[in-house]
């Protein structure tokens, strides 16, 4: 049996081509193929840098980043030049780890070791979007955030801090709704809402490039 919820505000923190983004403001900017695609691991790992946690390096066309998430496991990152679709475009018959090496063939031993490692399971490929800085985020009672509000590209390293900024500044906002003086307004959620967007909109701009 289904049943309706009245809600009095609505908050979308998915990504960038979520519905609600889709559906609230139809006019955002365009995503955009970044011209970057990514290979991600995640395992536990005993051979990183106990003095270092969070290693890049850095060539032309491409970049591998290696970071300790804590309690035994690593996650890295292979960030390749390539048009959108590359994965299935491009062939790799023997695995996503032996077509990396090749591609980093010559680049730190620390790169090999932890591609060596990583098992194929532990492997994924994605391509990456982006779109340029949107300055609306608030519409009448629904607004957005983290992702959905600006998606940040991985080798910033950025998201998920920017998700907790957006959710203090919002929290802090709709807090101030139990002052009877803003409470009493009937438009006092949008208001809120509008402010929100306001105080964070060039921060994350900023940070989004």
């Amino acid at each position: 049996v289904g049943r309706s919820v009245r809600r009095s505000r609505e908050i979308t923190r998915d990504h960038s081509s979520s519905p609600e983004r889709t559906r609230d403001h139809p006019r955002s900017p365009e995503i955009t193929d970044s011209g970057y695609t990514v290979f991600a691991g995640e395992l536990e790992y005993g051979g990183g840098d106990p003095e270092c946690g969070y290693k890049v390096y850095i060539g032309p066309q491409q970049y591998f980043v290696i970071t300790d998430i804590g309690r035994g496991r690593y996650q890295w990152y292979a960030f390749l030049a390539r048009p959108a679709d590359s994965e299935a475009s491009e062939e790799k018959p023997d695995g996503s780890s032996p077509y990396l090496q090749k591609l980093f063939e010559g680049w730190s031993p620390e790169i090999h070791d932890i591609l060596r490692a990583t098992q194929e399971h532990e492997i994924e490929q994605r391509d990456l979007y982006d779109r340029p800085p949107d300055l609306q985020w608030s519409s009448g009672r629904v607004c957005l955030l983290g992702d959905a509000a600006h998606p940040m590209m991985p080798n910033l390293g950025q998201g998920g801090g920017m998700a907790i900024e957006d959710a203090l500044v919002l929290g802090q906002e709709l807090k101030k709704l139990q002052d009877s003086d803003y409470s009493a307004k009937t438009d006092s959620i949008p208001r809120a809402l509008r402010r929100y967007n306001n105080n964070r909109v060039l921060r994350a701009a900023a940070v989004q490039g």
